[in-house]
């Protein structure tokens, strides 16, 4: 290709030497294409323009003009009639003459001066201050919103109101949070200290004095939940006051402390509980002073339980174990036990120790109440029994057991309270029925008549006529047979009377007429498994279609065969790849093995050239009516 800039001789030829001059010949030529090129010291600004013959000039401020008014921007005149889709990144001028269009990047003042919160405002000053009430946003707080508010160190809010800082669906009307600095000379606050992730948020009350109290009311008869909702303890460090009363839904753990009160009179679990297990694992349990009076009612005493060093009222005692110790007989004067108890013994019950109820004593002499008058001795005994398991009543009563027994035929009995069972006299083998008899006997009526049967041998009368042998095999059938299939497998055997074996062939049925061998069979198989046609095919591949819509990266697939039937395909990996919705193919290296890379001289269809990314043409490069080639930020295009 050949330019008025320079032209290359037949020098060098390739692969062949050349000489010095030949090369500074060349280099000469080159030299000379360059001074055609317009001189661009001291034009700044200017344009060059390229004439008919090719060669660029620098044009005349009236050329420039004309230059300006013909050239184009994205496909449109600079100076038509719809600039606007034609578009300057930037244009400078010390002046402009006309209208515009859009926004200034500056400005001293703005054409027409607008209202901020109650304030006019042209650009020429600051705006300092807005007015009270105004609000940030209009005149009507609501309508102006706030998404973030921020601070480079800290932002203040001065307010004695009641509603000082209010946030609502509503403002400050039933607000969701509220804080309240209208306290007379308020100085005590609260502070939220905020935490990293897994950490602890603080919640601390603030103030220049020593001791300020915190409190947290809910509303009305409302509920205060503490951990009501999340999983980990709660934990009260400082000794604290409950003044109404607590309620616990679960276990309480008092570890190495003591529960007490100041009051004289304490009840503990009073109500409610009917069952109470306490002090379990205890080894020594104290209860009361030393002096004083301890009441227990309704108590069960195990062996060992209560030692009374004191007055002791004990009432409704069910169970005093042996071992139990009630005192010194002169430190149980005036002990008082009633009820029912077991196991009292001299060495169980100290002197002394008076009892009433089901169980009297005087002394160490204890007497069980009477409650039965009947004493004695009782064959079959009918007896009462009490609620405490005293007998309170007994008398003989009729022995028990089988007093007649019948029987049924062939079973008959003695009778009477001892009666003798057995079958009745005459049934069958009466006197031993499962008793060792003859072998081959059988149990049967007599031989030809009525009567008992008994244990006999089988007689020819006893068997009925069958219709064949009874003894034996039979070595031939009477009658031969042949034995016959049909269906998929024909077969008939010669006749077969049993005295030899029959071998014979079988026969598949014919289902396919068309015999032979076949290449890429089509075939068709029945139920059976049976090829019932076959014909040749076509080998079997891949289907081709026009793909111009898959928006992804492809890989182009190569055959290892230029005719006939590949026996191989091959895919490229990501060093080629071809994408069919814009028609890129992307290789991570270009050869032109002939040494000639050709493109269009018209670029027919809008391109951007994306960041990151240079382009390169060779010229002269047309741009079609309506379509734009755009260079991004950072990028390039060089036509050559």
């Amino acid at each position: 290709m050949s330019n008025p800039y320079y032209t290359h001789t037949t020098y060098p030829t390739p692969n062949s030497p050349g000489s010095s001059a030949s090369l500074r010949n060349e280099l000469e030529n080159i030299t000379l294409g360059f001074d055609l090129l317009p001189t661009l010291a001291a034009n700044g600004y200017k344009v060059a323009m390229v004439n008919s013959a090719g060669t660029a000039l620098i044009a005349s401020a009236a050329l420039q003009a004309l230059a300006i008014t013909l050239s184009t921007i994205n496909s449109t005149p600079i100076g038509a009639s719809s600039p606007s889709t034609g578009a300057f990144t930037t244009v400078s001028a010390t002046t402009f003459t006309g209208s515009f269009v859009g926004n200034a990047s500056t400005a001293t003042a703005l054409a027409t001066a607008r209202t901020i919160g109650g304030t006019s405002f042209d650009g020429t000053a600051n705006v300092t201050s807005f007015p009270v009430p105004g609000a940030i946003g209009g005149t009507t707080p609501s309508t102006g919103a706030f998404t973030v508010l921020s601070a480079s160190t800290s932002a203040a809010v001065t307010s004695s109101s009641a509603s000082a800082f209010a946030v609502g669906l509503t403002g400050a009307t039933n607000p969701a949070f509220t804080v309240d600095s209208s306290t007379a000379s308020q100085v005590a606050g609260l502070k939220v200290t905020g935490a990293a992730t897994l950490g602890t948020v603080a919640v601390v009350v603030t103030d220049s004095g020593a001791n300020t109290s915190l409190t947290v009311n809910a509303k009305g008869s409302g509920t205060i939940g503490i951990g009501s909702v999340s999983t980990g303890a709660v934990t009260i460090t400082p000794d604290t006051t409950i003044n109404g009363a607590a309620t616990l839904a679960s276990t309480l753990a008092v570890n190495g402390a003591t529960i007490s009160t100041t009051s004289a009179t304490m009840a503990l679990l009073n109500t409610g509980a009917t069952t109470v297990n306490a002090f379990g694992a205890a080894t020594a349990l104290n209860v009361g002073a030393a002096t004083g009076t301890l009441t227990v009612a309704n108590t069960t005493l195990a062996a060992n339980a209560i030692t009374a060093s004191t007055t002791l009222n004990v009432s409704g005692i069910t169970t005093l174990g042996n071992g139990a110790v009630l005192g010194t007989p002169t430190s149980m004067v005036g002990t008082n036990i009633t009820g029912t108890a077991t196991a009292f013994t001299a060495s169980n019950v100290t002197t002394n120790a008076n009892l009433n109820g089901d169980v009297t004593s005087v002394g160490n002499a204890t007497t069980l109440a009477t409650v039965n008058s009947n004493v004695g001795a009782f064959t079959n005994a009918n007896i009462t029994v009490n609620a405490k398991g005293l007998i309170t009543a007994a008398a003989s009563g009729s022995p028990g057991g089988v007093t007649s027994v019948t029987g049924t035929s062939p079973v008959v009995s003695s009778g009477g309270t001892t009666p003798a069972i057995s079958l009745a006299s005459a049934y069958g083998d009466t006197l031993n029925p499962y008793a060792s008899k003859t072998a081959n006997f059988v149990l049967a009526a007599p031989n030809g008549s009525a009567g008992v049967p008994g244990f006999r041998a089988v007689v020819a009368a006893d068997i009925p006529t069958l219709n064949q042998s009874t003894t034996g095999s039979a070595a031939t059938l009477t009658t031969g047979r042949t034995i016959s299939v049909t269906g998929d497998l024909a077969y008939t055997s010669s006749s077969f009377d049993g005295s030899a074996n029959v071998t014979a062939a079988g026969t598949l049925a014919t289902v396919n007429a068309n015999v032979g061998s076949f290449t890429a069979a089509n075939i068709t198989v029945n139920a059976k498994g049976l090829i019932t046609a076959a014909a040749n095919g076509t080998a079997a591949g891949a289907s081709l279609s026009n793909d111009t819509s898959t928006a992804t990266d492809l890989f182009p697939m190569f055959a290892s065969a230029t005719s006939g039937t590949p026996t191989t395909v091959f895919t490229s990996n990501t060093k080629l790849l071809y994408k069919p919705s814009t028609g890129e193919l992307k290789a991570s290296e270009l050869v032109a093995s002939n040494g000639i890379v050709v493109n269009s001289q018209t670029v027919s269809a809008s391109y951007t050239i994306a960041v990151g990314f240079s382009a390169m043409s060779s010229g002269p490069v047309t741009i079609s009516s309506g379509q734009a080639v755009t260079v991004s930020s950072g990028s390039r295009w060089v036509v050559i």
